[in-house]
This record gives C-alpha cells, structure tokens and sequence, in this order.
C-alpha cells in the first residue's frame, strides 16, 4: 500500500525549527508504494511536490533556496553554467547545470520534475520558514513558442521577479485544511508573469508573458485528536 514517512534533518537545529511547525513537519515526507512485481515487490518513493508542464513547450526551470535569489536569464547560453553529466544509459538528467547555488531543469510538455528533498532542506537553513522556490520561463529555441501567434519575434522571455514559493503553497493547503472539515480535493491556482525584452535594445516591454499555475492537493483529511494534520 501508500504509506507516507516521515524524513529527519540530520542538522539538531533544523529538527528543532521542523518539530515547532506542524506545516514544515508535514513537508518532510516522501510518498511510498509496495507493489507486486513479477512475484517480487517493489517499492516506490516519491517527492510530495511534483511540477508536470502542461503547456505545448519546453519550460525552463531554476531552483533556489533563497526566493530573493534572482536566476540568469541566459542560463542556457550562457558557457558560466556547469552541466551536469548524464546517467550510465547515457539518457540527459533532466537538471541541466548548476550555478551560484541555482539548478537549472528543462521540463518538456507531459513531463513530471519531482521537487528534490534537499531543496527544501536547503531552504530551512535560511532565515524563516522557506521550502524552496521555483522561477519558471519558456524556451523560445522550440518550434511550439516560436509560432507567430506568440508575437514574441526577436525579444527575448526571461524569469519572472516573484517565484512559485513552496512555503506559501504549503500555507494555503493549512489555510484551505482549517476552512473545511470533510474530505476534499482542493485546486487553486496563481499568476506566473515573464518579463519579455526587446532584442534590439533589451528594454523591458510592458506586456509579460503570462502563465496559470495550478495547484492540485491530494484530499486533505483531518488526523485523530492525539495528532496534528
């Protein structure tokens, strides 16, 4: 069956910073799943926080920490991003580089980029109760975004200035779980804006290009008495 289990920071002081917010405890699980396999079993772990692109191109991802960071927008073109090497398969990790303590992902349409348990770790060190954020911008170089309807032309999609922020989806799950009392499977969603510059002069335009982001909850159950959520 599905069990969730509980990961343990080896750092005391983050055990302590985690065992006073029931939210950021809660965040520190994977999702695991026996099944049968070719009568054998087999076990599944799986991050809690999943981004699949739902759109009809390749995005770009960058990963930080700290939401004050602000990623390059020319990480892919740039010879300062040190890739990271492929698998034994010889099959592309789909996390591209490395810089300045920023992943960069490439996440094709339909694909799933699981959300690593080090990111939130990372996060939790800082000052406050970070998880993690997210900036995301298309990739101009596939033939989808290059289409005219996009009237993108010679200008370029950088990140946006304000990421997804694993911490306020965490927040607005506790939020939306303290409204409601019975069994529910919550979606909300929220506004990505990409700043687009001119290819002449790099001046910024004033219409960004916009994404919708949904977020999806598995439904959220009330825990017995002796528990926390």
């Amino acid at each position: 069956g599905k069990h969730f289990v509980e990961l343990i920071p080896r750092s005391l002081s983050l055990q302590a910073k985690v065992n006073g917010d029931w939210r950021l405890k809660n965040a520190l699980h994977v999702l695991t799943e026996v099944n049968s396999v070719n009568g054998g079993r087999r076990m599944t772990i799986s991050s809690l926080f999943e981004l699949v692109n739902k759109t009809d191109h390749p995005l770009f991802l960058a990963v930080n920490p700290d939401p004050r960071h602000f990623p390059k927008h020319n990480c892919f073109e740039d010879d300062s991003i040190h890739p990271l090497s492929s698998d034994s398969e010889g099959d592309t990790d789909p996390v591209l580089g490395v810089e300045d303590d920023s992943a960069y992902v490439k996440l094709d349409s339909d694909n799933v980029f699981s959300i690593p348990y080090l990111l939130l770790e990372s996060a939790l060190r800082l000052k406050g109760n970070h998880l993690g954020s997210i900036w995301i911008r298309p990739d101009q170089d596939s033939s989808s975004i290059d289409d005219p309807l996009f009237g993108l032309g010679s200008s370029r999609v950088g990140y946006p200035s304000r990421p997804i922020q694993l911490a306020k989806v965490l927040h607005e799950s506790s939020i939306i779980f303290k409204h409601n009392d019975t069994l529910l499977s919550n979606a909300t969603s929220l506004e990505v804006s990409c700043p687009i510059y001119s290819g002449v002069d790099n001046d910024k335009k004033s219409t960004p290009f916009c994404y919708v982001v949904e977020v999806k909850r598995s439904p959220l159950v009330k825990a017995t008495q002796s528990e926390k959520p």
